[in-house]
This record gives C-alpha cells, sequence and structure tokens, in this order.
C-alpha cells in the first residue's frame, strides 16, 4: 500500500512540476493549420504516391494496419488492434478493430485491406510503390499476370487478415506501416476513379475535400476517426514552387508551419522574432546524385567513380546546407540499425578524379555534353546542383543543369530519359533493408531505382539477407551489401538530412516521425 500511495506523491509532485513549468495549457478545439509543401505531389492515392509531401498528406487521410508512435517512434496498433506471428516469421495474422469506418461512413474490413493491397500490385496500375508488397506470397505471379490476385493476402472473414510470405521476415511489421499499405473502399474506387484520384476516401483522422493543383490541398477533420476526433477543424496544404515564397507567407502569418529554405536557417537563427520557432528535427533520409547505369556515357563505371572523387562533400554540405544535413559516409544514414560509419572509399581527391576520367576514355567533347535534371522550387537541390557544377569543373566534367517540375521530372525518371538527378530518399520504414533492396534491386529498376542498376548477385544477397532471423547476422551482411553497391558507384552520396522547419507559437503537440511523416490528429492551436 505504501508504495502505491509514494508512486501516486511522486505522480502530483511530477505533474505540478510540468503545470508550472508549462502553465498547463487547455487543449481547444478547431482552427485551420496551415503548412506549406513545395510543388504540386504527382498523386495522392495511396496507390501512386511517392513523394515527400504526398505521403505526409495520406498518413493523415488514411491509417494501416499499424502505425508509429510519435514520441517514441515505435510501431504500434492502428487498425489491427492485435497480430500473431508464425514461428518461422512467414505468416502473419491480423486481428482488426470492428468499429473503424471509412469517411464515406462505411465500415473498414480485412476485404478492404486485401482489395487495397492488390491494386497497389496490379500491373494495370504501374504503382511507383509496389515493390513494398514483394515478399507477399503471390506477389511475382500477380506482377507477371500469371494471377489475378495476391494468394498470400487472405480476408478469412471482416475483422481477421492473414498474410503469407514466400520467405521468413519478422521485420515485415515494419513494412506494414507504410501509407501504401492503407485500407481502400473499392466501391468509391469504381464508381469514379478520376474523382477518387483527387480526394480519395480514407479511414484516417482527416478527410481530403478539395486538391487546387498549385494552389492547395484541404483537408477536414473527420469526427467518426477510430483514434477519436482530430482537435483541429481543418487542414491546409499550401502549395509553393519555391521555399522562400513560403517562408514569406510564414512570416507573414499566413502558414504555421513553412519548411527553411537553402540558405536561411543562419540569419532565422540570428532573429530574435524567429529563432524560438526554428524546429530541426532528425530525419532517417539520405541526399544523393542518381546516376543512370544505362544511360551514355555513365554507363562508364570509372566516370561514375571520378565523380565521386571529385566532389567535396563536407564543403558543399557546409555551404549549400548551413546545419540542415551533414556529410553523408554511405547509403545508409544515421539512427538505422547497423549504420556503419564511414562506409565510403570516396574521400575528395581532385587527382584521383582525374585520373579516373583519362581512365574512361572519354573526349572532352563527351565529358562537355552531361546534363542534370532537378527539381524546381527546391533551393537545396539548385544550391547543390550549382556547387556540384563548379567541383566537377575542376576535374574536368562540365555539367548542364536543368530544373523541372515534378510531374516532368518524373516522367523523364521513370521512363529513364536522364543521365543524372539529384533527390533523396527518406526512410519508408526505419531498417538498412530499405535504403538498398527499393534503391538498388533490379525488379525496382524505373520505379524506386532510379539508378537503374541491376547487379544480379546484389539481387541475390538482398533477398538472402532479408531472410535471416539473427539479427547482428543480418545487419553484418546488410552492411557487406552496402559497400558492394558503393563499389559498383551508381550514386553519388551526398548528406544525411536534418528536416527544419519555423512552427508558429501557437502550435501545440506537433511531433514529426524520423520516417518523414506527421500525424496531425492530436495537433492543435493556442
Amino acid at each position: 500500500m505504501k508504495k502505491y500511495l509514494s508512486l501516486a506523491l511522486v505522480f502530483i509532485v511530477i505533474f505540478s512540476s510540468l503545470c508550472f513549468l508549462s502553465g498547463c495549457k487547455q487543449v481547444k478545439e478547431g482552427g485551420v493549420f496551415r503548412l506549406s509543401i513545395i510543388s504540386d505531389p504527382v498523386s495522392i492515392d495511396p496507390s501512386q504516391a511517392i513523394d515527400f509531401s504526398a505521403q505526409h498528406i495520406i498518413y493523415n487521410a488514411f491509417r494501416g494496419l499499424l502505425q508509429y508512435d510519435p514520441e517514441t517512434s515505435k510501431l504500434v496498433p492502428a487498425v489491427a488492434k492485435r497480430w500473431e506471428i508464425s514461428k518461422d516469421s512467414k505468416e502473419f495474422t491480423f486481428f482488426l478493430r470492428d468499429d473503424v469506418k471509412f469517411q464515406n461512413g462505411q465500415s473498414v474490413t480485412a476485404s478492404d485491406f486485401k482489395y487495397a493491397w492488390e491494386r497497389v500490385v496490379n500491373p494495370a496500375n504501374a504503382s511507383p510503390v509496389a515493390y513494398h508488397f514483394s515478399p507477399i506470397v503471390g506477389y511475382q505471379e500477380f506482377s507477371d499476370k500469371k494471377a489475378k490476385g495476391l494468394s498470400g493476402v487472405i480476408a478469412v472473414n471482416d475483422t481477421t487478415l492473414k498474410v503469407k510470405l514466400s520467405y521468413s521476415w519478422a521485420d515485415f511489421l515494419a513494412v506494414v506501416a507504410h501509407p501504401a499499405f492503407s485500407p481502400v473502399p473499392k466501391e468509391a474506387v469504381q464508381k469514379n476513379p478520376k474523382a477518387y484520384a483527387e480526394a480519395p476516401v480514407g479511414n484516417g483522422p482527416f478527410k481530403i475535400v478539395k486538391w487546387i493543383h498549385k494552389k492547395e490541398i484541404q483537408l477536414e477533420a473527420f469526427d467518426d476517426f477510430f483514434g477519436g476526433k482530430p482537435r483541429l477543424k481543418k487542414l491546409v496544404y499550401k502549395i509553393y514552387s519555391d521555399g522562400r515564397t513560403a517562408l514569406k507567407d510564414y512570416k507573414a502569418g499566413s502558414l504555421e508551419v513553412a519548411k527553411i529554405p537553402s540558405g536561411e536557417l543562419v540569419a532565422l537563427q540570428k532573429d530574435a522574432k524567429y529563432s524560438d520557432q526554428i524546429k530541426l528535427n532528425p530525419q532517417l533520409s539520405a541526399e544523393f546524385f542518381y546516376i543512370n547505369v544505362e544511360k551514355k556515357p555513365w554507363n562508364n563505371l570509372y566516370l561514375r567513380k571520378a565523380f565521386n572523387y571529385a566532389i567535396n562533400r563536407k564543403k558543399l554540405v557546409d555551404k549549400a546546407f548551413e546545419g540542415l544535413a551533414t556529410q553523408a559516409t554511405g547509403l545508409v544514414p544515421r539512427g538505422i540499425d547497423g549504420f556503419v560509419t564511414n562506409q565510403m572509399d570516396y574521400s575528395f581527391n581532385l587527382i584521383e578524379a582525374k585520373k579516373l576520367i583519362k581512365k574512361s576514355g572519354l573526349s572532352s567533347k563527351e565529358l562537355n555534353k552531361l546534363e542534370i535534371v532537378y527539381p524546381a522550387g527546391s533551393s537545396f537541390s539548385s544550391n547543390v546542383c550549382q556547387i556540384a557544377q563548379a567541383q566537377l569543373k575542376e576535374a574536368g566534367i562540365n555539367l548542364k543543369l536543368q530544373a523541372l517540375e515534378a510531374g516532368t521530372l518524373d516522367e523523364k525518371i521513370s521512363n529513364g530519359d536522364f543521365g543524372l538527378t539529384f533527390t533523396g530518399w527518406i526512410a519508408d520504414y526505419p531498417l538498412m533493408d530499405n535504403f538498398l533492396y527499393p534503391l538498388f534491386a533490379s525488379e525496382n529498376k524505373g520505379s524506386s531505382n532510379i539508378s537503374f542498376y541491376s547487379n544480379k548477385s546484389i539481387d541475390k544477397e538482398l533477398s538472402q539477407a532479408r531472410q535471416i532471423e539473427n539479427e547482428q547476422e543480418r545487419l553484418g551482411v546488410y552492411a557487406d551489401i552496402e559497400r558492394k553497391i558503393l563499389a559498383d558507384a551508381p550514386v553519388v552520396p551526398i548528406d544525411f538530412v536534418l528536416d527544419g522547419e519555423l512552427v508558429a507559437q501557437s502550435v501545440q503537440d506537433y511531433q514529426p516521425l524520423s520516417v518523414g511523416l506527421t500525424p496531425l490528429e492530436k495537433a492543435w492551436l493556442e
């Protein structure tokens, strides 16, 4: 009895202290929460969305079987209230809540998950996120049009979903927390596919109501959300073509949250008005120059290695990011279990770069025709490319820069109609596998593997690594695979990202996740 009493007293003291420090703010409901995103998303449909902004929106309009706890980033139940895993980690049985509704009032059942997942994998839909489902039994047959669905996904009844994998993979739980695994109402999709693409019906805390292209995406609170009524009344994702315009609007009071553009962090830190509104959020994210290894002259290994040696990463990152990133040391960023310091052999070496260019046998004419495409409106991408252009010139590589709108850029990349691009990769789930398999497995060429890299030996090792039960052994194998891929130089690692935002003082309970998603059902405005 004394033990419980003492614990209660401790709680009272702690709670009282917290009240004193925070003022015990009383939660207010309602209000419009305005956030900036750069460029119009290509899609906000869970089966098609691959860019960061779109997935941020989808995570607040949909919820899958599991989700991440905002405070701990650990996996917790969402639509699945519990689950069972077979001893060989090849069969997962999810037991669903019976009180989950879509925003059209329809109940969410196991069949809705099966339909949604098959919609992603269906080759007719050419989904860029289909690779997430590759471990599931029947994936290859369905992808090859030899089957009509995923035989490994079984809706046992309305509240029981059984998933069978082709091989043992205990980490599969982390995968199903990705927005691509969200349930979708079949009737709503089939009734009007075009309307659904513009305003998908989900089961999350906010309902997408209007997408005004190149201007804003509006969401309203879904009061029947299974996790409880959201505190905010409305979300507005305002679309910008560049970060500095968004910053200007933030300063004018037109936004509650805005990304910090390149070159602005130091000035904001020195400005007493905004210094305490800066939030630097660690992200499981890395940025690379992706090289299309199938495109001449980038199919030349000596040229790709020369590029790696010619880049002075420290100078580039310090100048372009001003504290919003750290120098990349490999493919897998810090914060991921298994991260190895200094995986790369490519320290800045201009002499070595010039030697490799000579070995490449390429003429000065060929080296003068090289071009990089990157997203328009991204001040970070623009700065990185300009700095890299100057550094490469010292090695004898002349790079032309071309900024493209998101849709045009994505089309070029998907079709392999480019030689070089600069973009980032943020963890779909916090595993080493997620920085290796999606980006470099042959089966993902043209979707997540935008280097069009193909190595049968690497493919085999990536597949085998997933099946290793001992975690330390598995991580060691992944580290070895990482080194081998780096030796082939399909990318030039540049930086590990630190996400910088300005968050208005009125914003409360706003907590971004390290995987780049931000759940907003608990956020509120003071």
